[in-house]
């Protein structure tokens, strides 16, 4: 069950987000409170400080990155999961990396500062996803397929299972 909208900006940022995300995940997939789509709309639309209106460019990406770390149970990860306090010292705070200088998961910067994320430069996109031995678990959600310029998806020594699909036109094989 999604929570209901309490102010009138509010009801236009839950319809917007919400008109957005079905066009990539199905109803239900987006109401299983135990699906990693589930829970990136609620962060997207509760925690993410980032606010994203969800009209921009990227905001699908951000949607399929989010739906990533939470069907590869993200806050379990080894390194970089998101921060849950700025000054809980094993979060480390909002940084991350052998030099504290890579912004973790779900932080509230661009996706594509985000740990493990690497996009091209001009077009903002992602194009590659690095999480070797991340002690990532879970099944690759769908949603994977529309980062249409992913060159590079590395998740070894991982307890990944599932396949991804090809058969989307964004996704080139």
């Amino acid at each position: 069950p999604t929570p209901q909208p309490s102010s009138e900006a509010h009801v236009a940022r839950f319809v917007a987000l919400y008109s957005q995300i079905r066009t990539v995940t199905s109803y239900d997939v987006l109401q299983d409170e135990s699906t990693g789509q589930y829970r990136a709309y609620q962060w997207l639309l509760n925690d993410d400080l980032f606010h994203l209106s969800g009209n921009e460019s990227n905001f699908i990406q951000r949607y399929t990155l989010a739906s990533f770390y939470f069907a590869t149970n993200g806050d379990a990860w080894k390194e970089c999961g998101r921060a849950f306090s700025l000054s809980s010292p094993q979060q480390g705070g909002n940084f991350c990396g052998e030099d504290m200088d890579t912004w973790r998961f779900l932080s509230a910067v661009e996706e594509c500062q985000w740990f493990g994320i690497t996009c091209a430069i001009t077009a903002g996109k992602v194009v590659d996803i690095v999480l070797t031995d991340n002690n990532l678990q879970g099944t690759i959600p769908p949603e994977i397929s529309n980062l249409s310029f992913l060159n590079t998806l590395v998740l070894s020594e991982n307890s990944m299972n599932g396949t991804i699909s090809t058969s989307s036109p964004r996704l080139r094989t």
